[in-house]
């Protein structure tokens, strides 16, 4: 069980690297692919003529790049050695989380998943599974939140729209 969760997170990595290389790797073979085209039609062979128009489009590419990156909050076990893995986008408008090895829930009992503010009250973000993968999207995590925790309430969720059960899980949002 744990083999596969590694192979996943490695996965996982490996995807977030190619995608955040893959838009400068392709420019710049575009943009030396053009200077190439250029200076075999001009006869000009200057090799500032190929590197400068690079280094500029690479520069240019940078400035419109997104400027927070997506963020992974562990949220360990109150009591015990299980813990939860989320993701969340850098928008925090897309939020996924997944047990390491499935948490031990009684039928009529459902895990819910909180935001934390500094000060105020906990916002709902939705039902989390016991078992497996459970992806959270278009429910924007507010700014001010510092904490994800993770609370067992009866079966469809908190009745009150506030945490009623104890928490179970607890993960800090840091930079």
């Amino acid at each position: 069980m744990h083999d596969v969760i590694v192979y996943d997170l490695w996965r996982g990595a490996l995807m977030t690297i190619v995608t955040v290389a893959a838009p400068f790797v392709i420019l710049a073979l575009v943009v030396g692919l053009t200077m190439s085209i250029v200076q075999a039609a001009t006869q000009l062979q200057e090799n500032v003529l190929s590197f400068v128009p690079k280094i500029v489009a690479l520069a240019a590419t940078l400035r419109f790049a997104p400027s927070e990156a997506p963020m992974i909050v562990v949220l360990r076990a109150t009591s015990g050695t299980d813990t939860l893995v989320a993701g969340l986008s850098a928008d925090r408008r897309e939020l996924s989380i997944r047990p390491l090895q499935p948490v031990a829930l009684q039928s009529d009992h459902s895990l819910e998943l909180w935001a934390v503010p500094k000060a105020g009250k906990p916002a709902s973000l939705g039902l989390v599974s016991a078992r497996g993968l459970t992806a959270l999207a278009k429910r924007a995590v507010p700014k001010d939140t510092t904490t994800l925790a993770v609370t067992i309430e009866p079966l469809g969720g908190s009745p009150t729209g506030q945490p009623t059960g104890p928490i179970v899980f607890a993960g800090e949002l840091t930079l």
